[in-house]
């Protein structure tokens, strides 16, 4: 299990917010080469303290060589607010862990909004299974307890720029009666990815909302959208696409789906020396006289 947590669920700028990451082996077997980032929007989020943590530009990580069945290892760090934020910015924050013999990294992310902190609670975000391990799939995943899943799937896992991609999320109600106004929405990476064809879903920079009116007991809905890597994202760079679900305060997300950017082919008509037509070389030829 990986969950994510911050102290406030609101902050104003210039103002220390408090992060935790906990891991918790849930398999039988020790996890080994364990693998923790944590990546902030720097401009949004200057980070004070990590716990050890080693800071490279936008990321934190934390390793350690084993972490043994049932066994809780917990990351702190701390951030200061951006002054340049205004009231109603978003700050988002979010962890993957990966280990030597888990089959898909696990991932979860925590949203703390700009403005006056009116609850001292926390809020957190969890990542409770792992991927399926499919290519282009991500499975569901749920709190404990949770009234519905989430799952995400992805038409591929690499991808040109300009090429699309068709994503769908699932949402499904585990409850014995029906809910009324699901929330859903899924993140792409700010700046690396075009999203089109939403749907009855509107678009809020690099966040798409869906509203599901009514989602009858055991029933599931599908939601689809499509992406494609912008121009100029460099060639195997991952772009990792996270869902999330809500209804009533209770919060469920899918584990990220990551799609690898790779090269552009040569285009069909595109001038190449070896497609030039042949030099014609008869003047160099000489008569011969038999």
């Amino acid at each position: 299990m990986l969950a994510m947590s911050g102290d406030t669920p609101a902050a104003q700028p210039g103002q220390a917010v408090a992060y935790t990451v906990t891991l918790r082996n849930t398999t039988p077997e020790p996890l080994s080469s364990v693998q923790v980032e944590v990546a902030f929007p720097s401009d949004k989020l200057a980070i004070t303290e990590t716990s050890g943590g080693i800071i490279n530009d936008d990321r934190i990580g934390w390793s350690m060589a084993a972490l043994a069945p049932g066994q809780v290892q917990v990351y702190t760090y701390k951030g200061t607010v951006s002054m340049a934020l205004r009231q109603g910015d978003t700050i988002r924050t979010s962890v993957s862990m990966r280990a030597a013999n888990l089959p898909a990294p696990l991932a979860a992310s925590v949203d703390v909004a700009v403005g006056s902190a009116s609850s001292s609670s926390s809020f957190s975000a969890s990542s409770l299974s792992s991927a399926s391990g499919q290519p282009g799939t991500a499975s569901a995943s749920s709190f404990a307890g949770a009234p519905v899943s989430i799952s995400l799937q992805a038409s591929a896992t690499e991808a040109q720029p300009g090429k699309r991609i068709r994503y769908t999320m699932t949402v499904r109600n585990l409850t014995a009666s029906s809910l009324e106004k699901v929330a859903v929405v899924a993140t792409v990476p700010a700046g690396q990815m075009q999203v089109t064809n939403v749907g009855d879903g509107v678009i809020d920079g690099s966040s798409m909302h869906w509203t599901i009116p009514t989602l009858p007991s055991l029933d599931a809905r599908s939601l689809s959208f499509e992406a494609a890597p912008m121009q100029g994202v460099r060639q195997g760079e991952m772009l990792r696409m996270l869902s999330q679900a809500a209804v009533g305060g209770a919060l469920v997300r899918s584990n990220a789906s990551d799609v690898r950017v790779i090269g552009l082919l040569p285009q069909a008509g595109a001038e190449s020396r070896f497609l030039a037509p042949l030099e014609d070389t008869s003047r160099f030829l000489t008569p011969v006289t038999w």
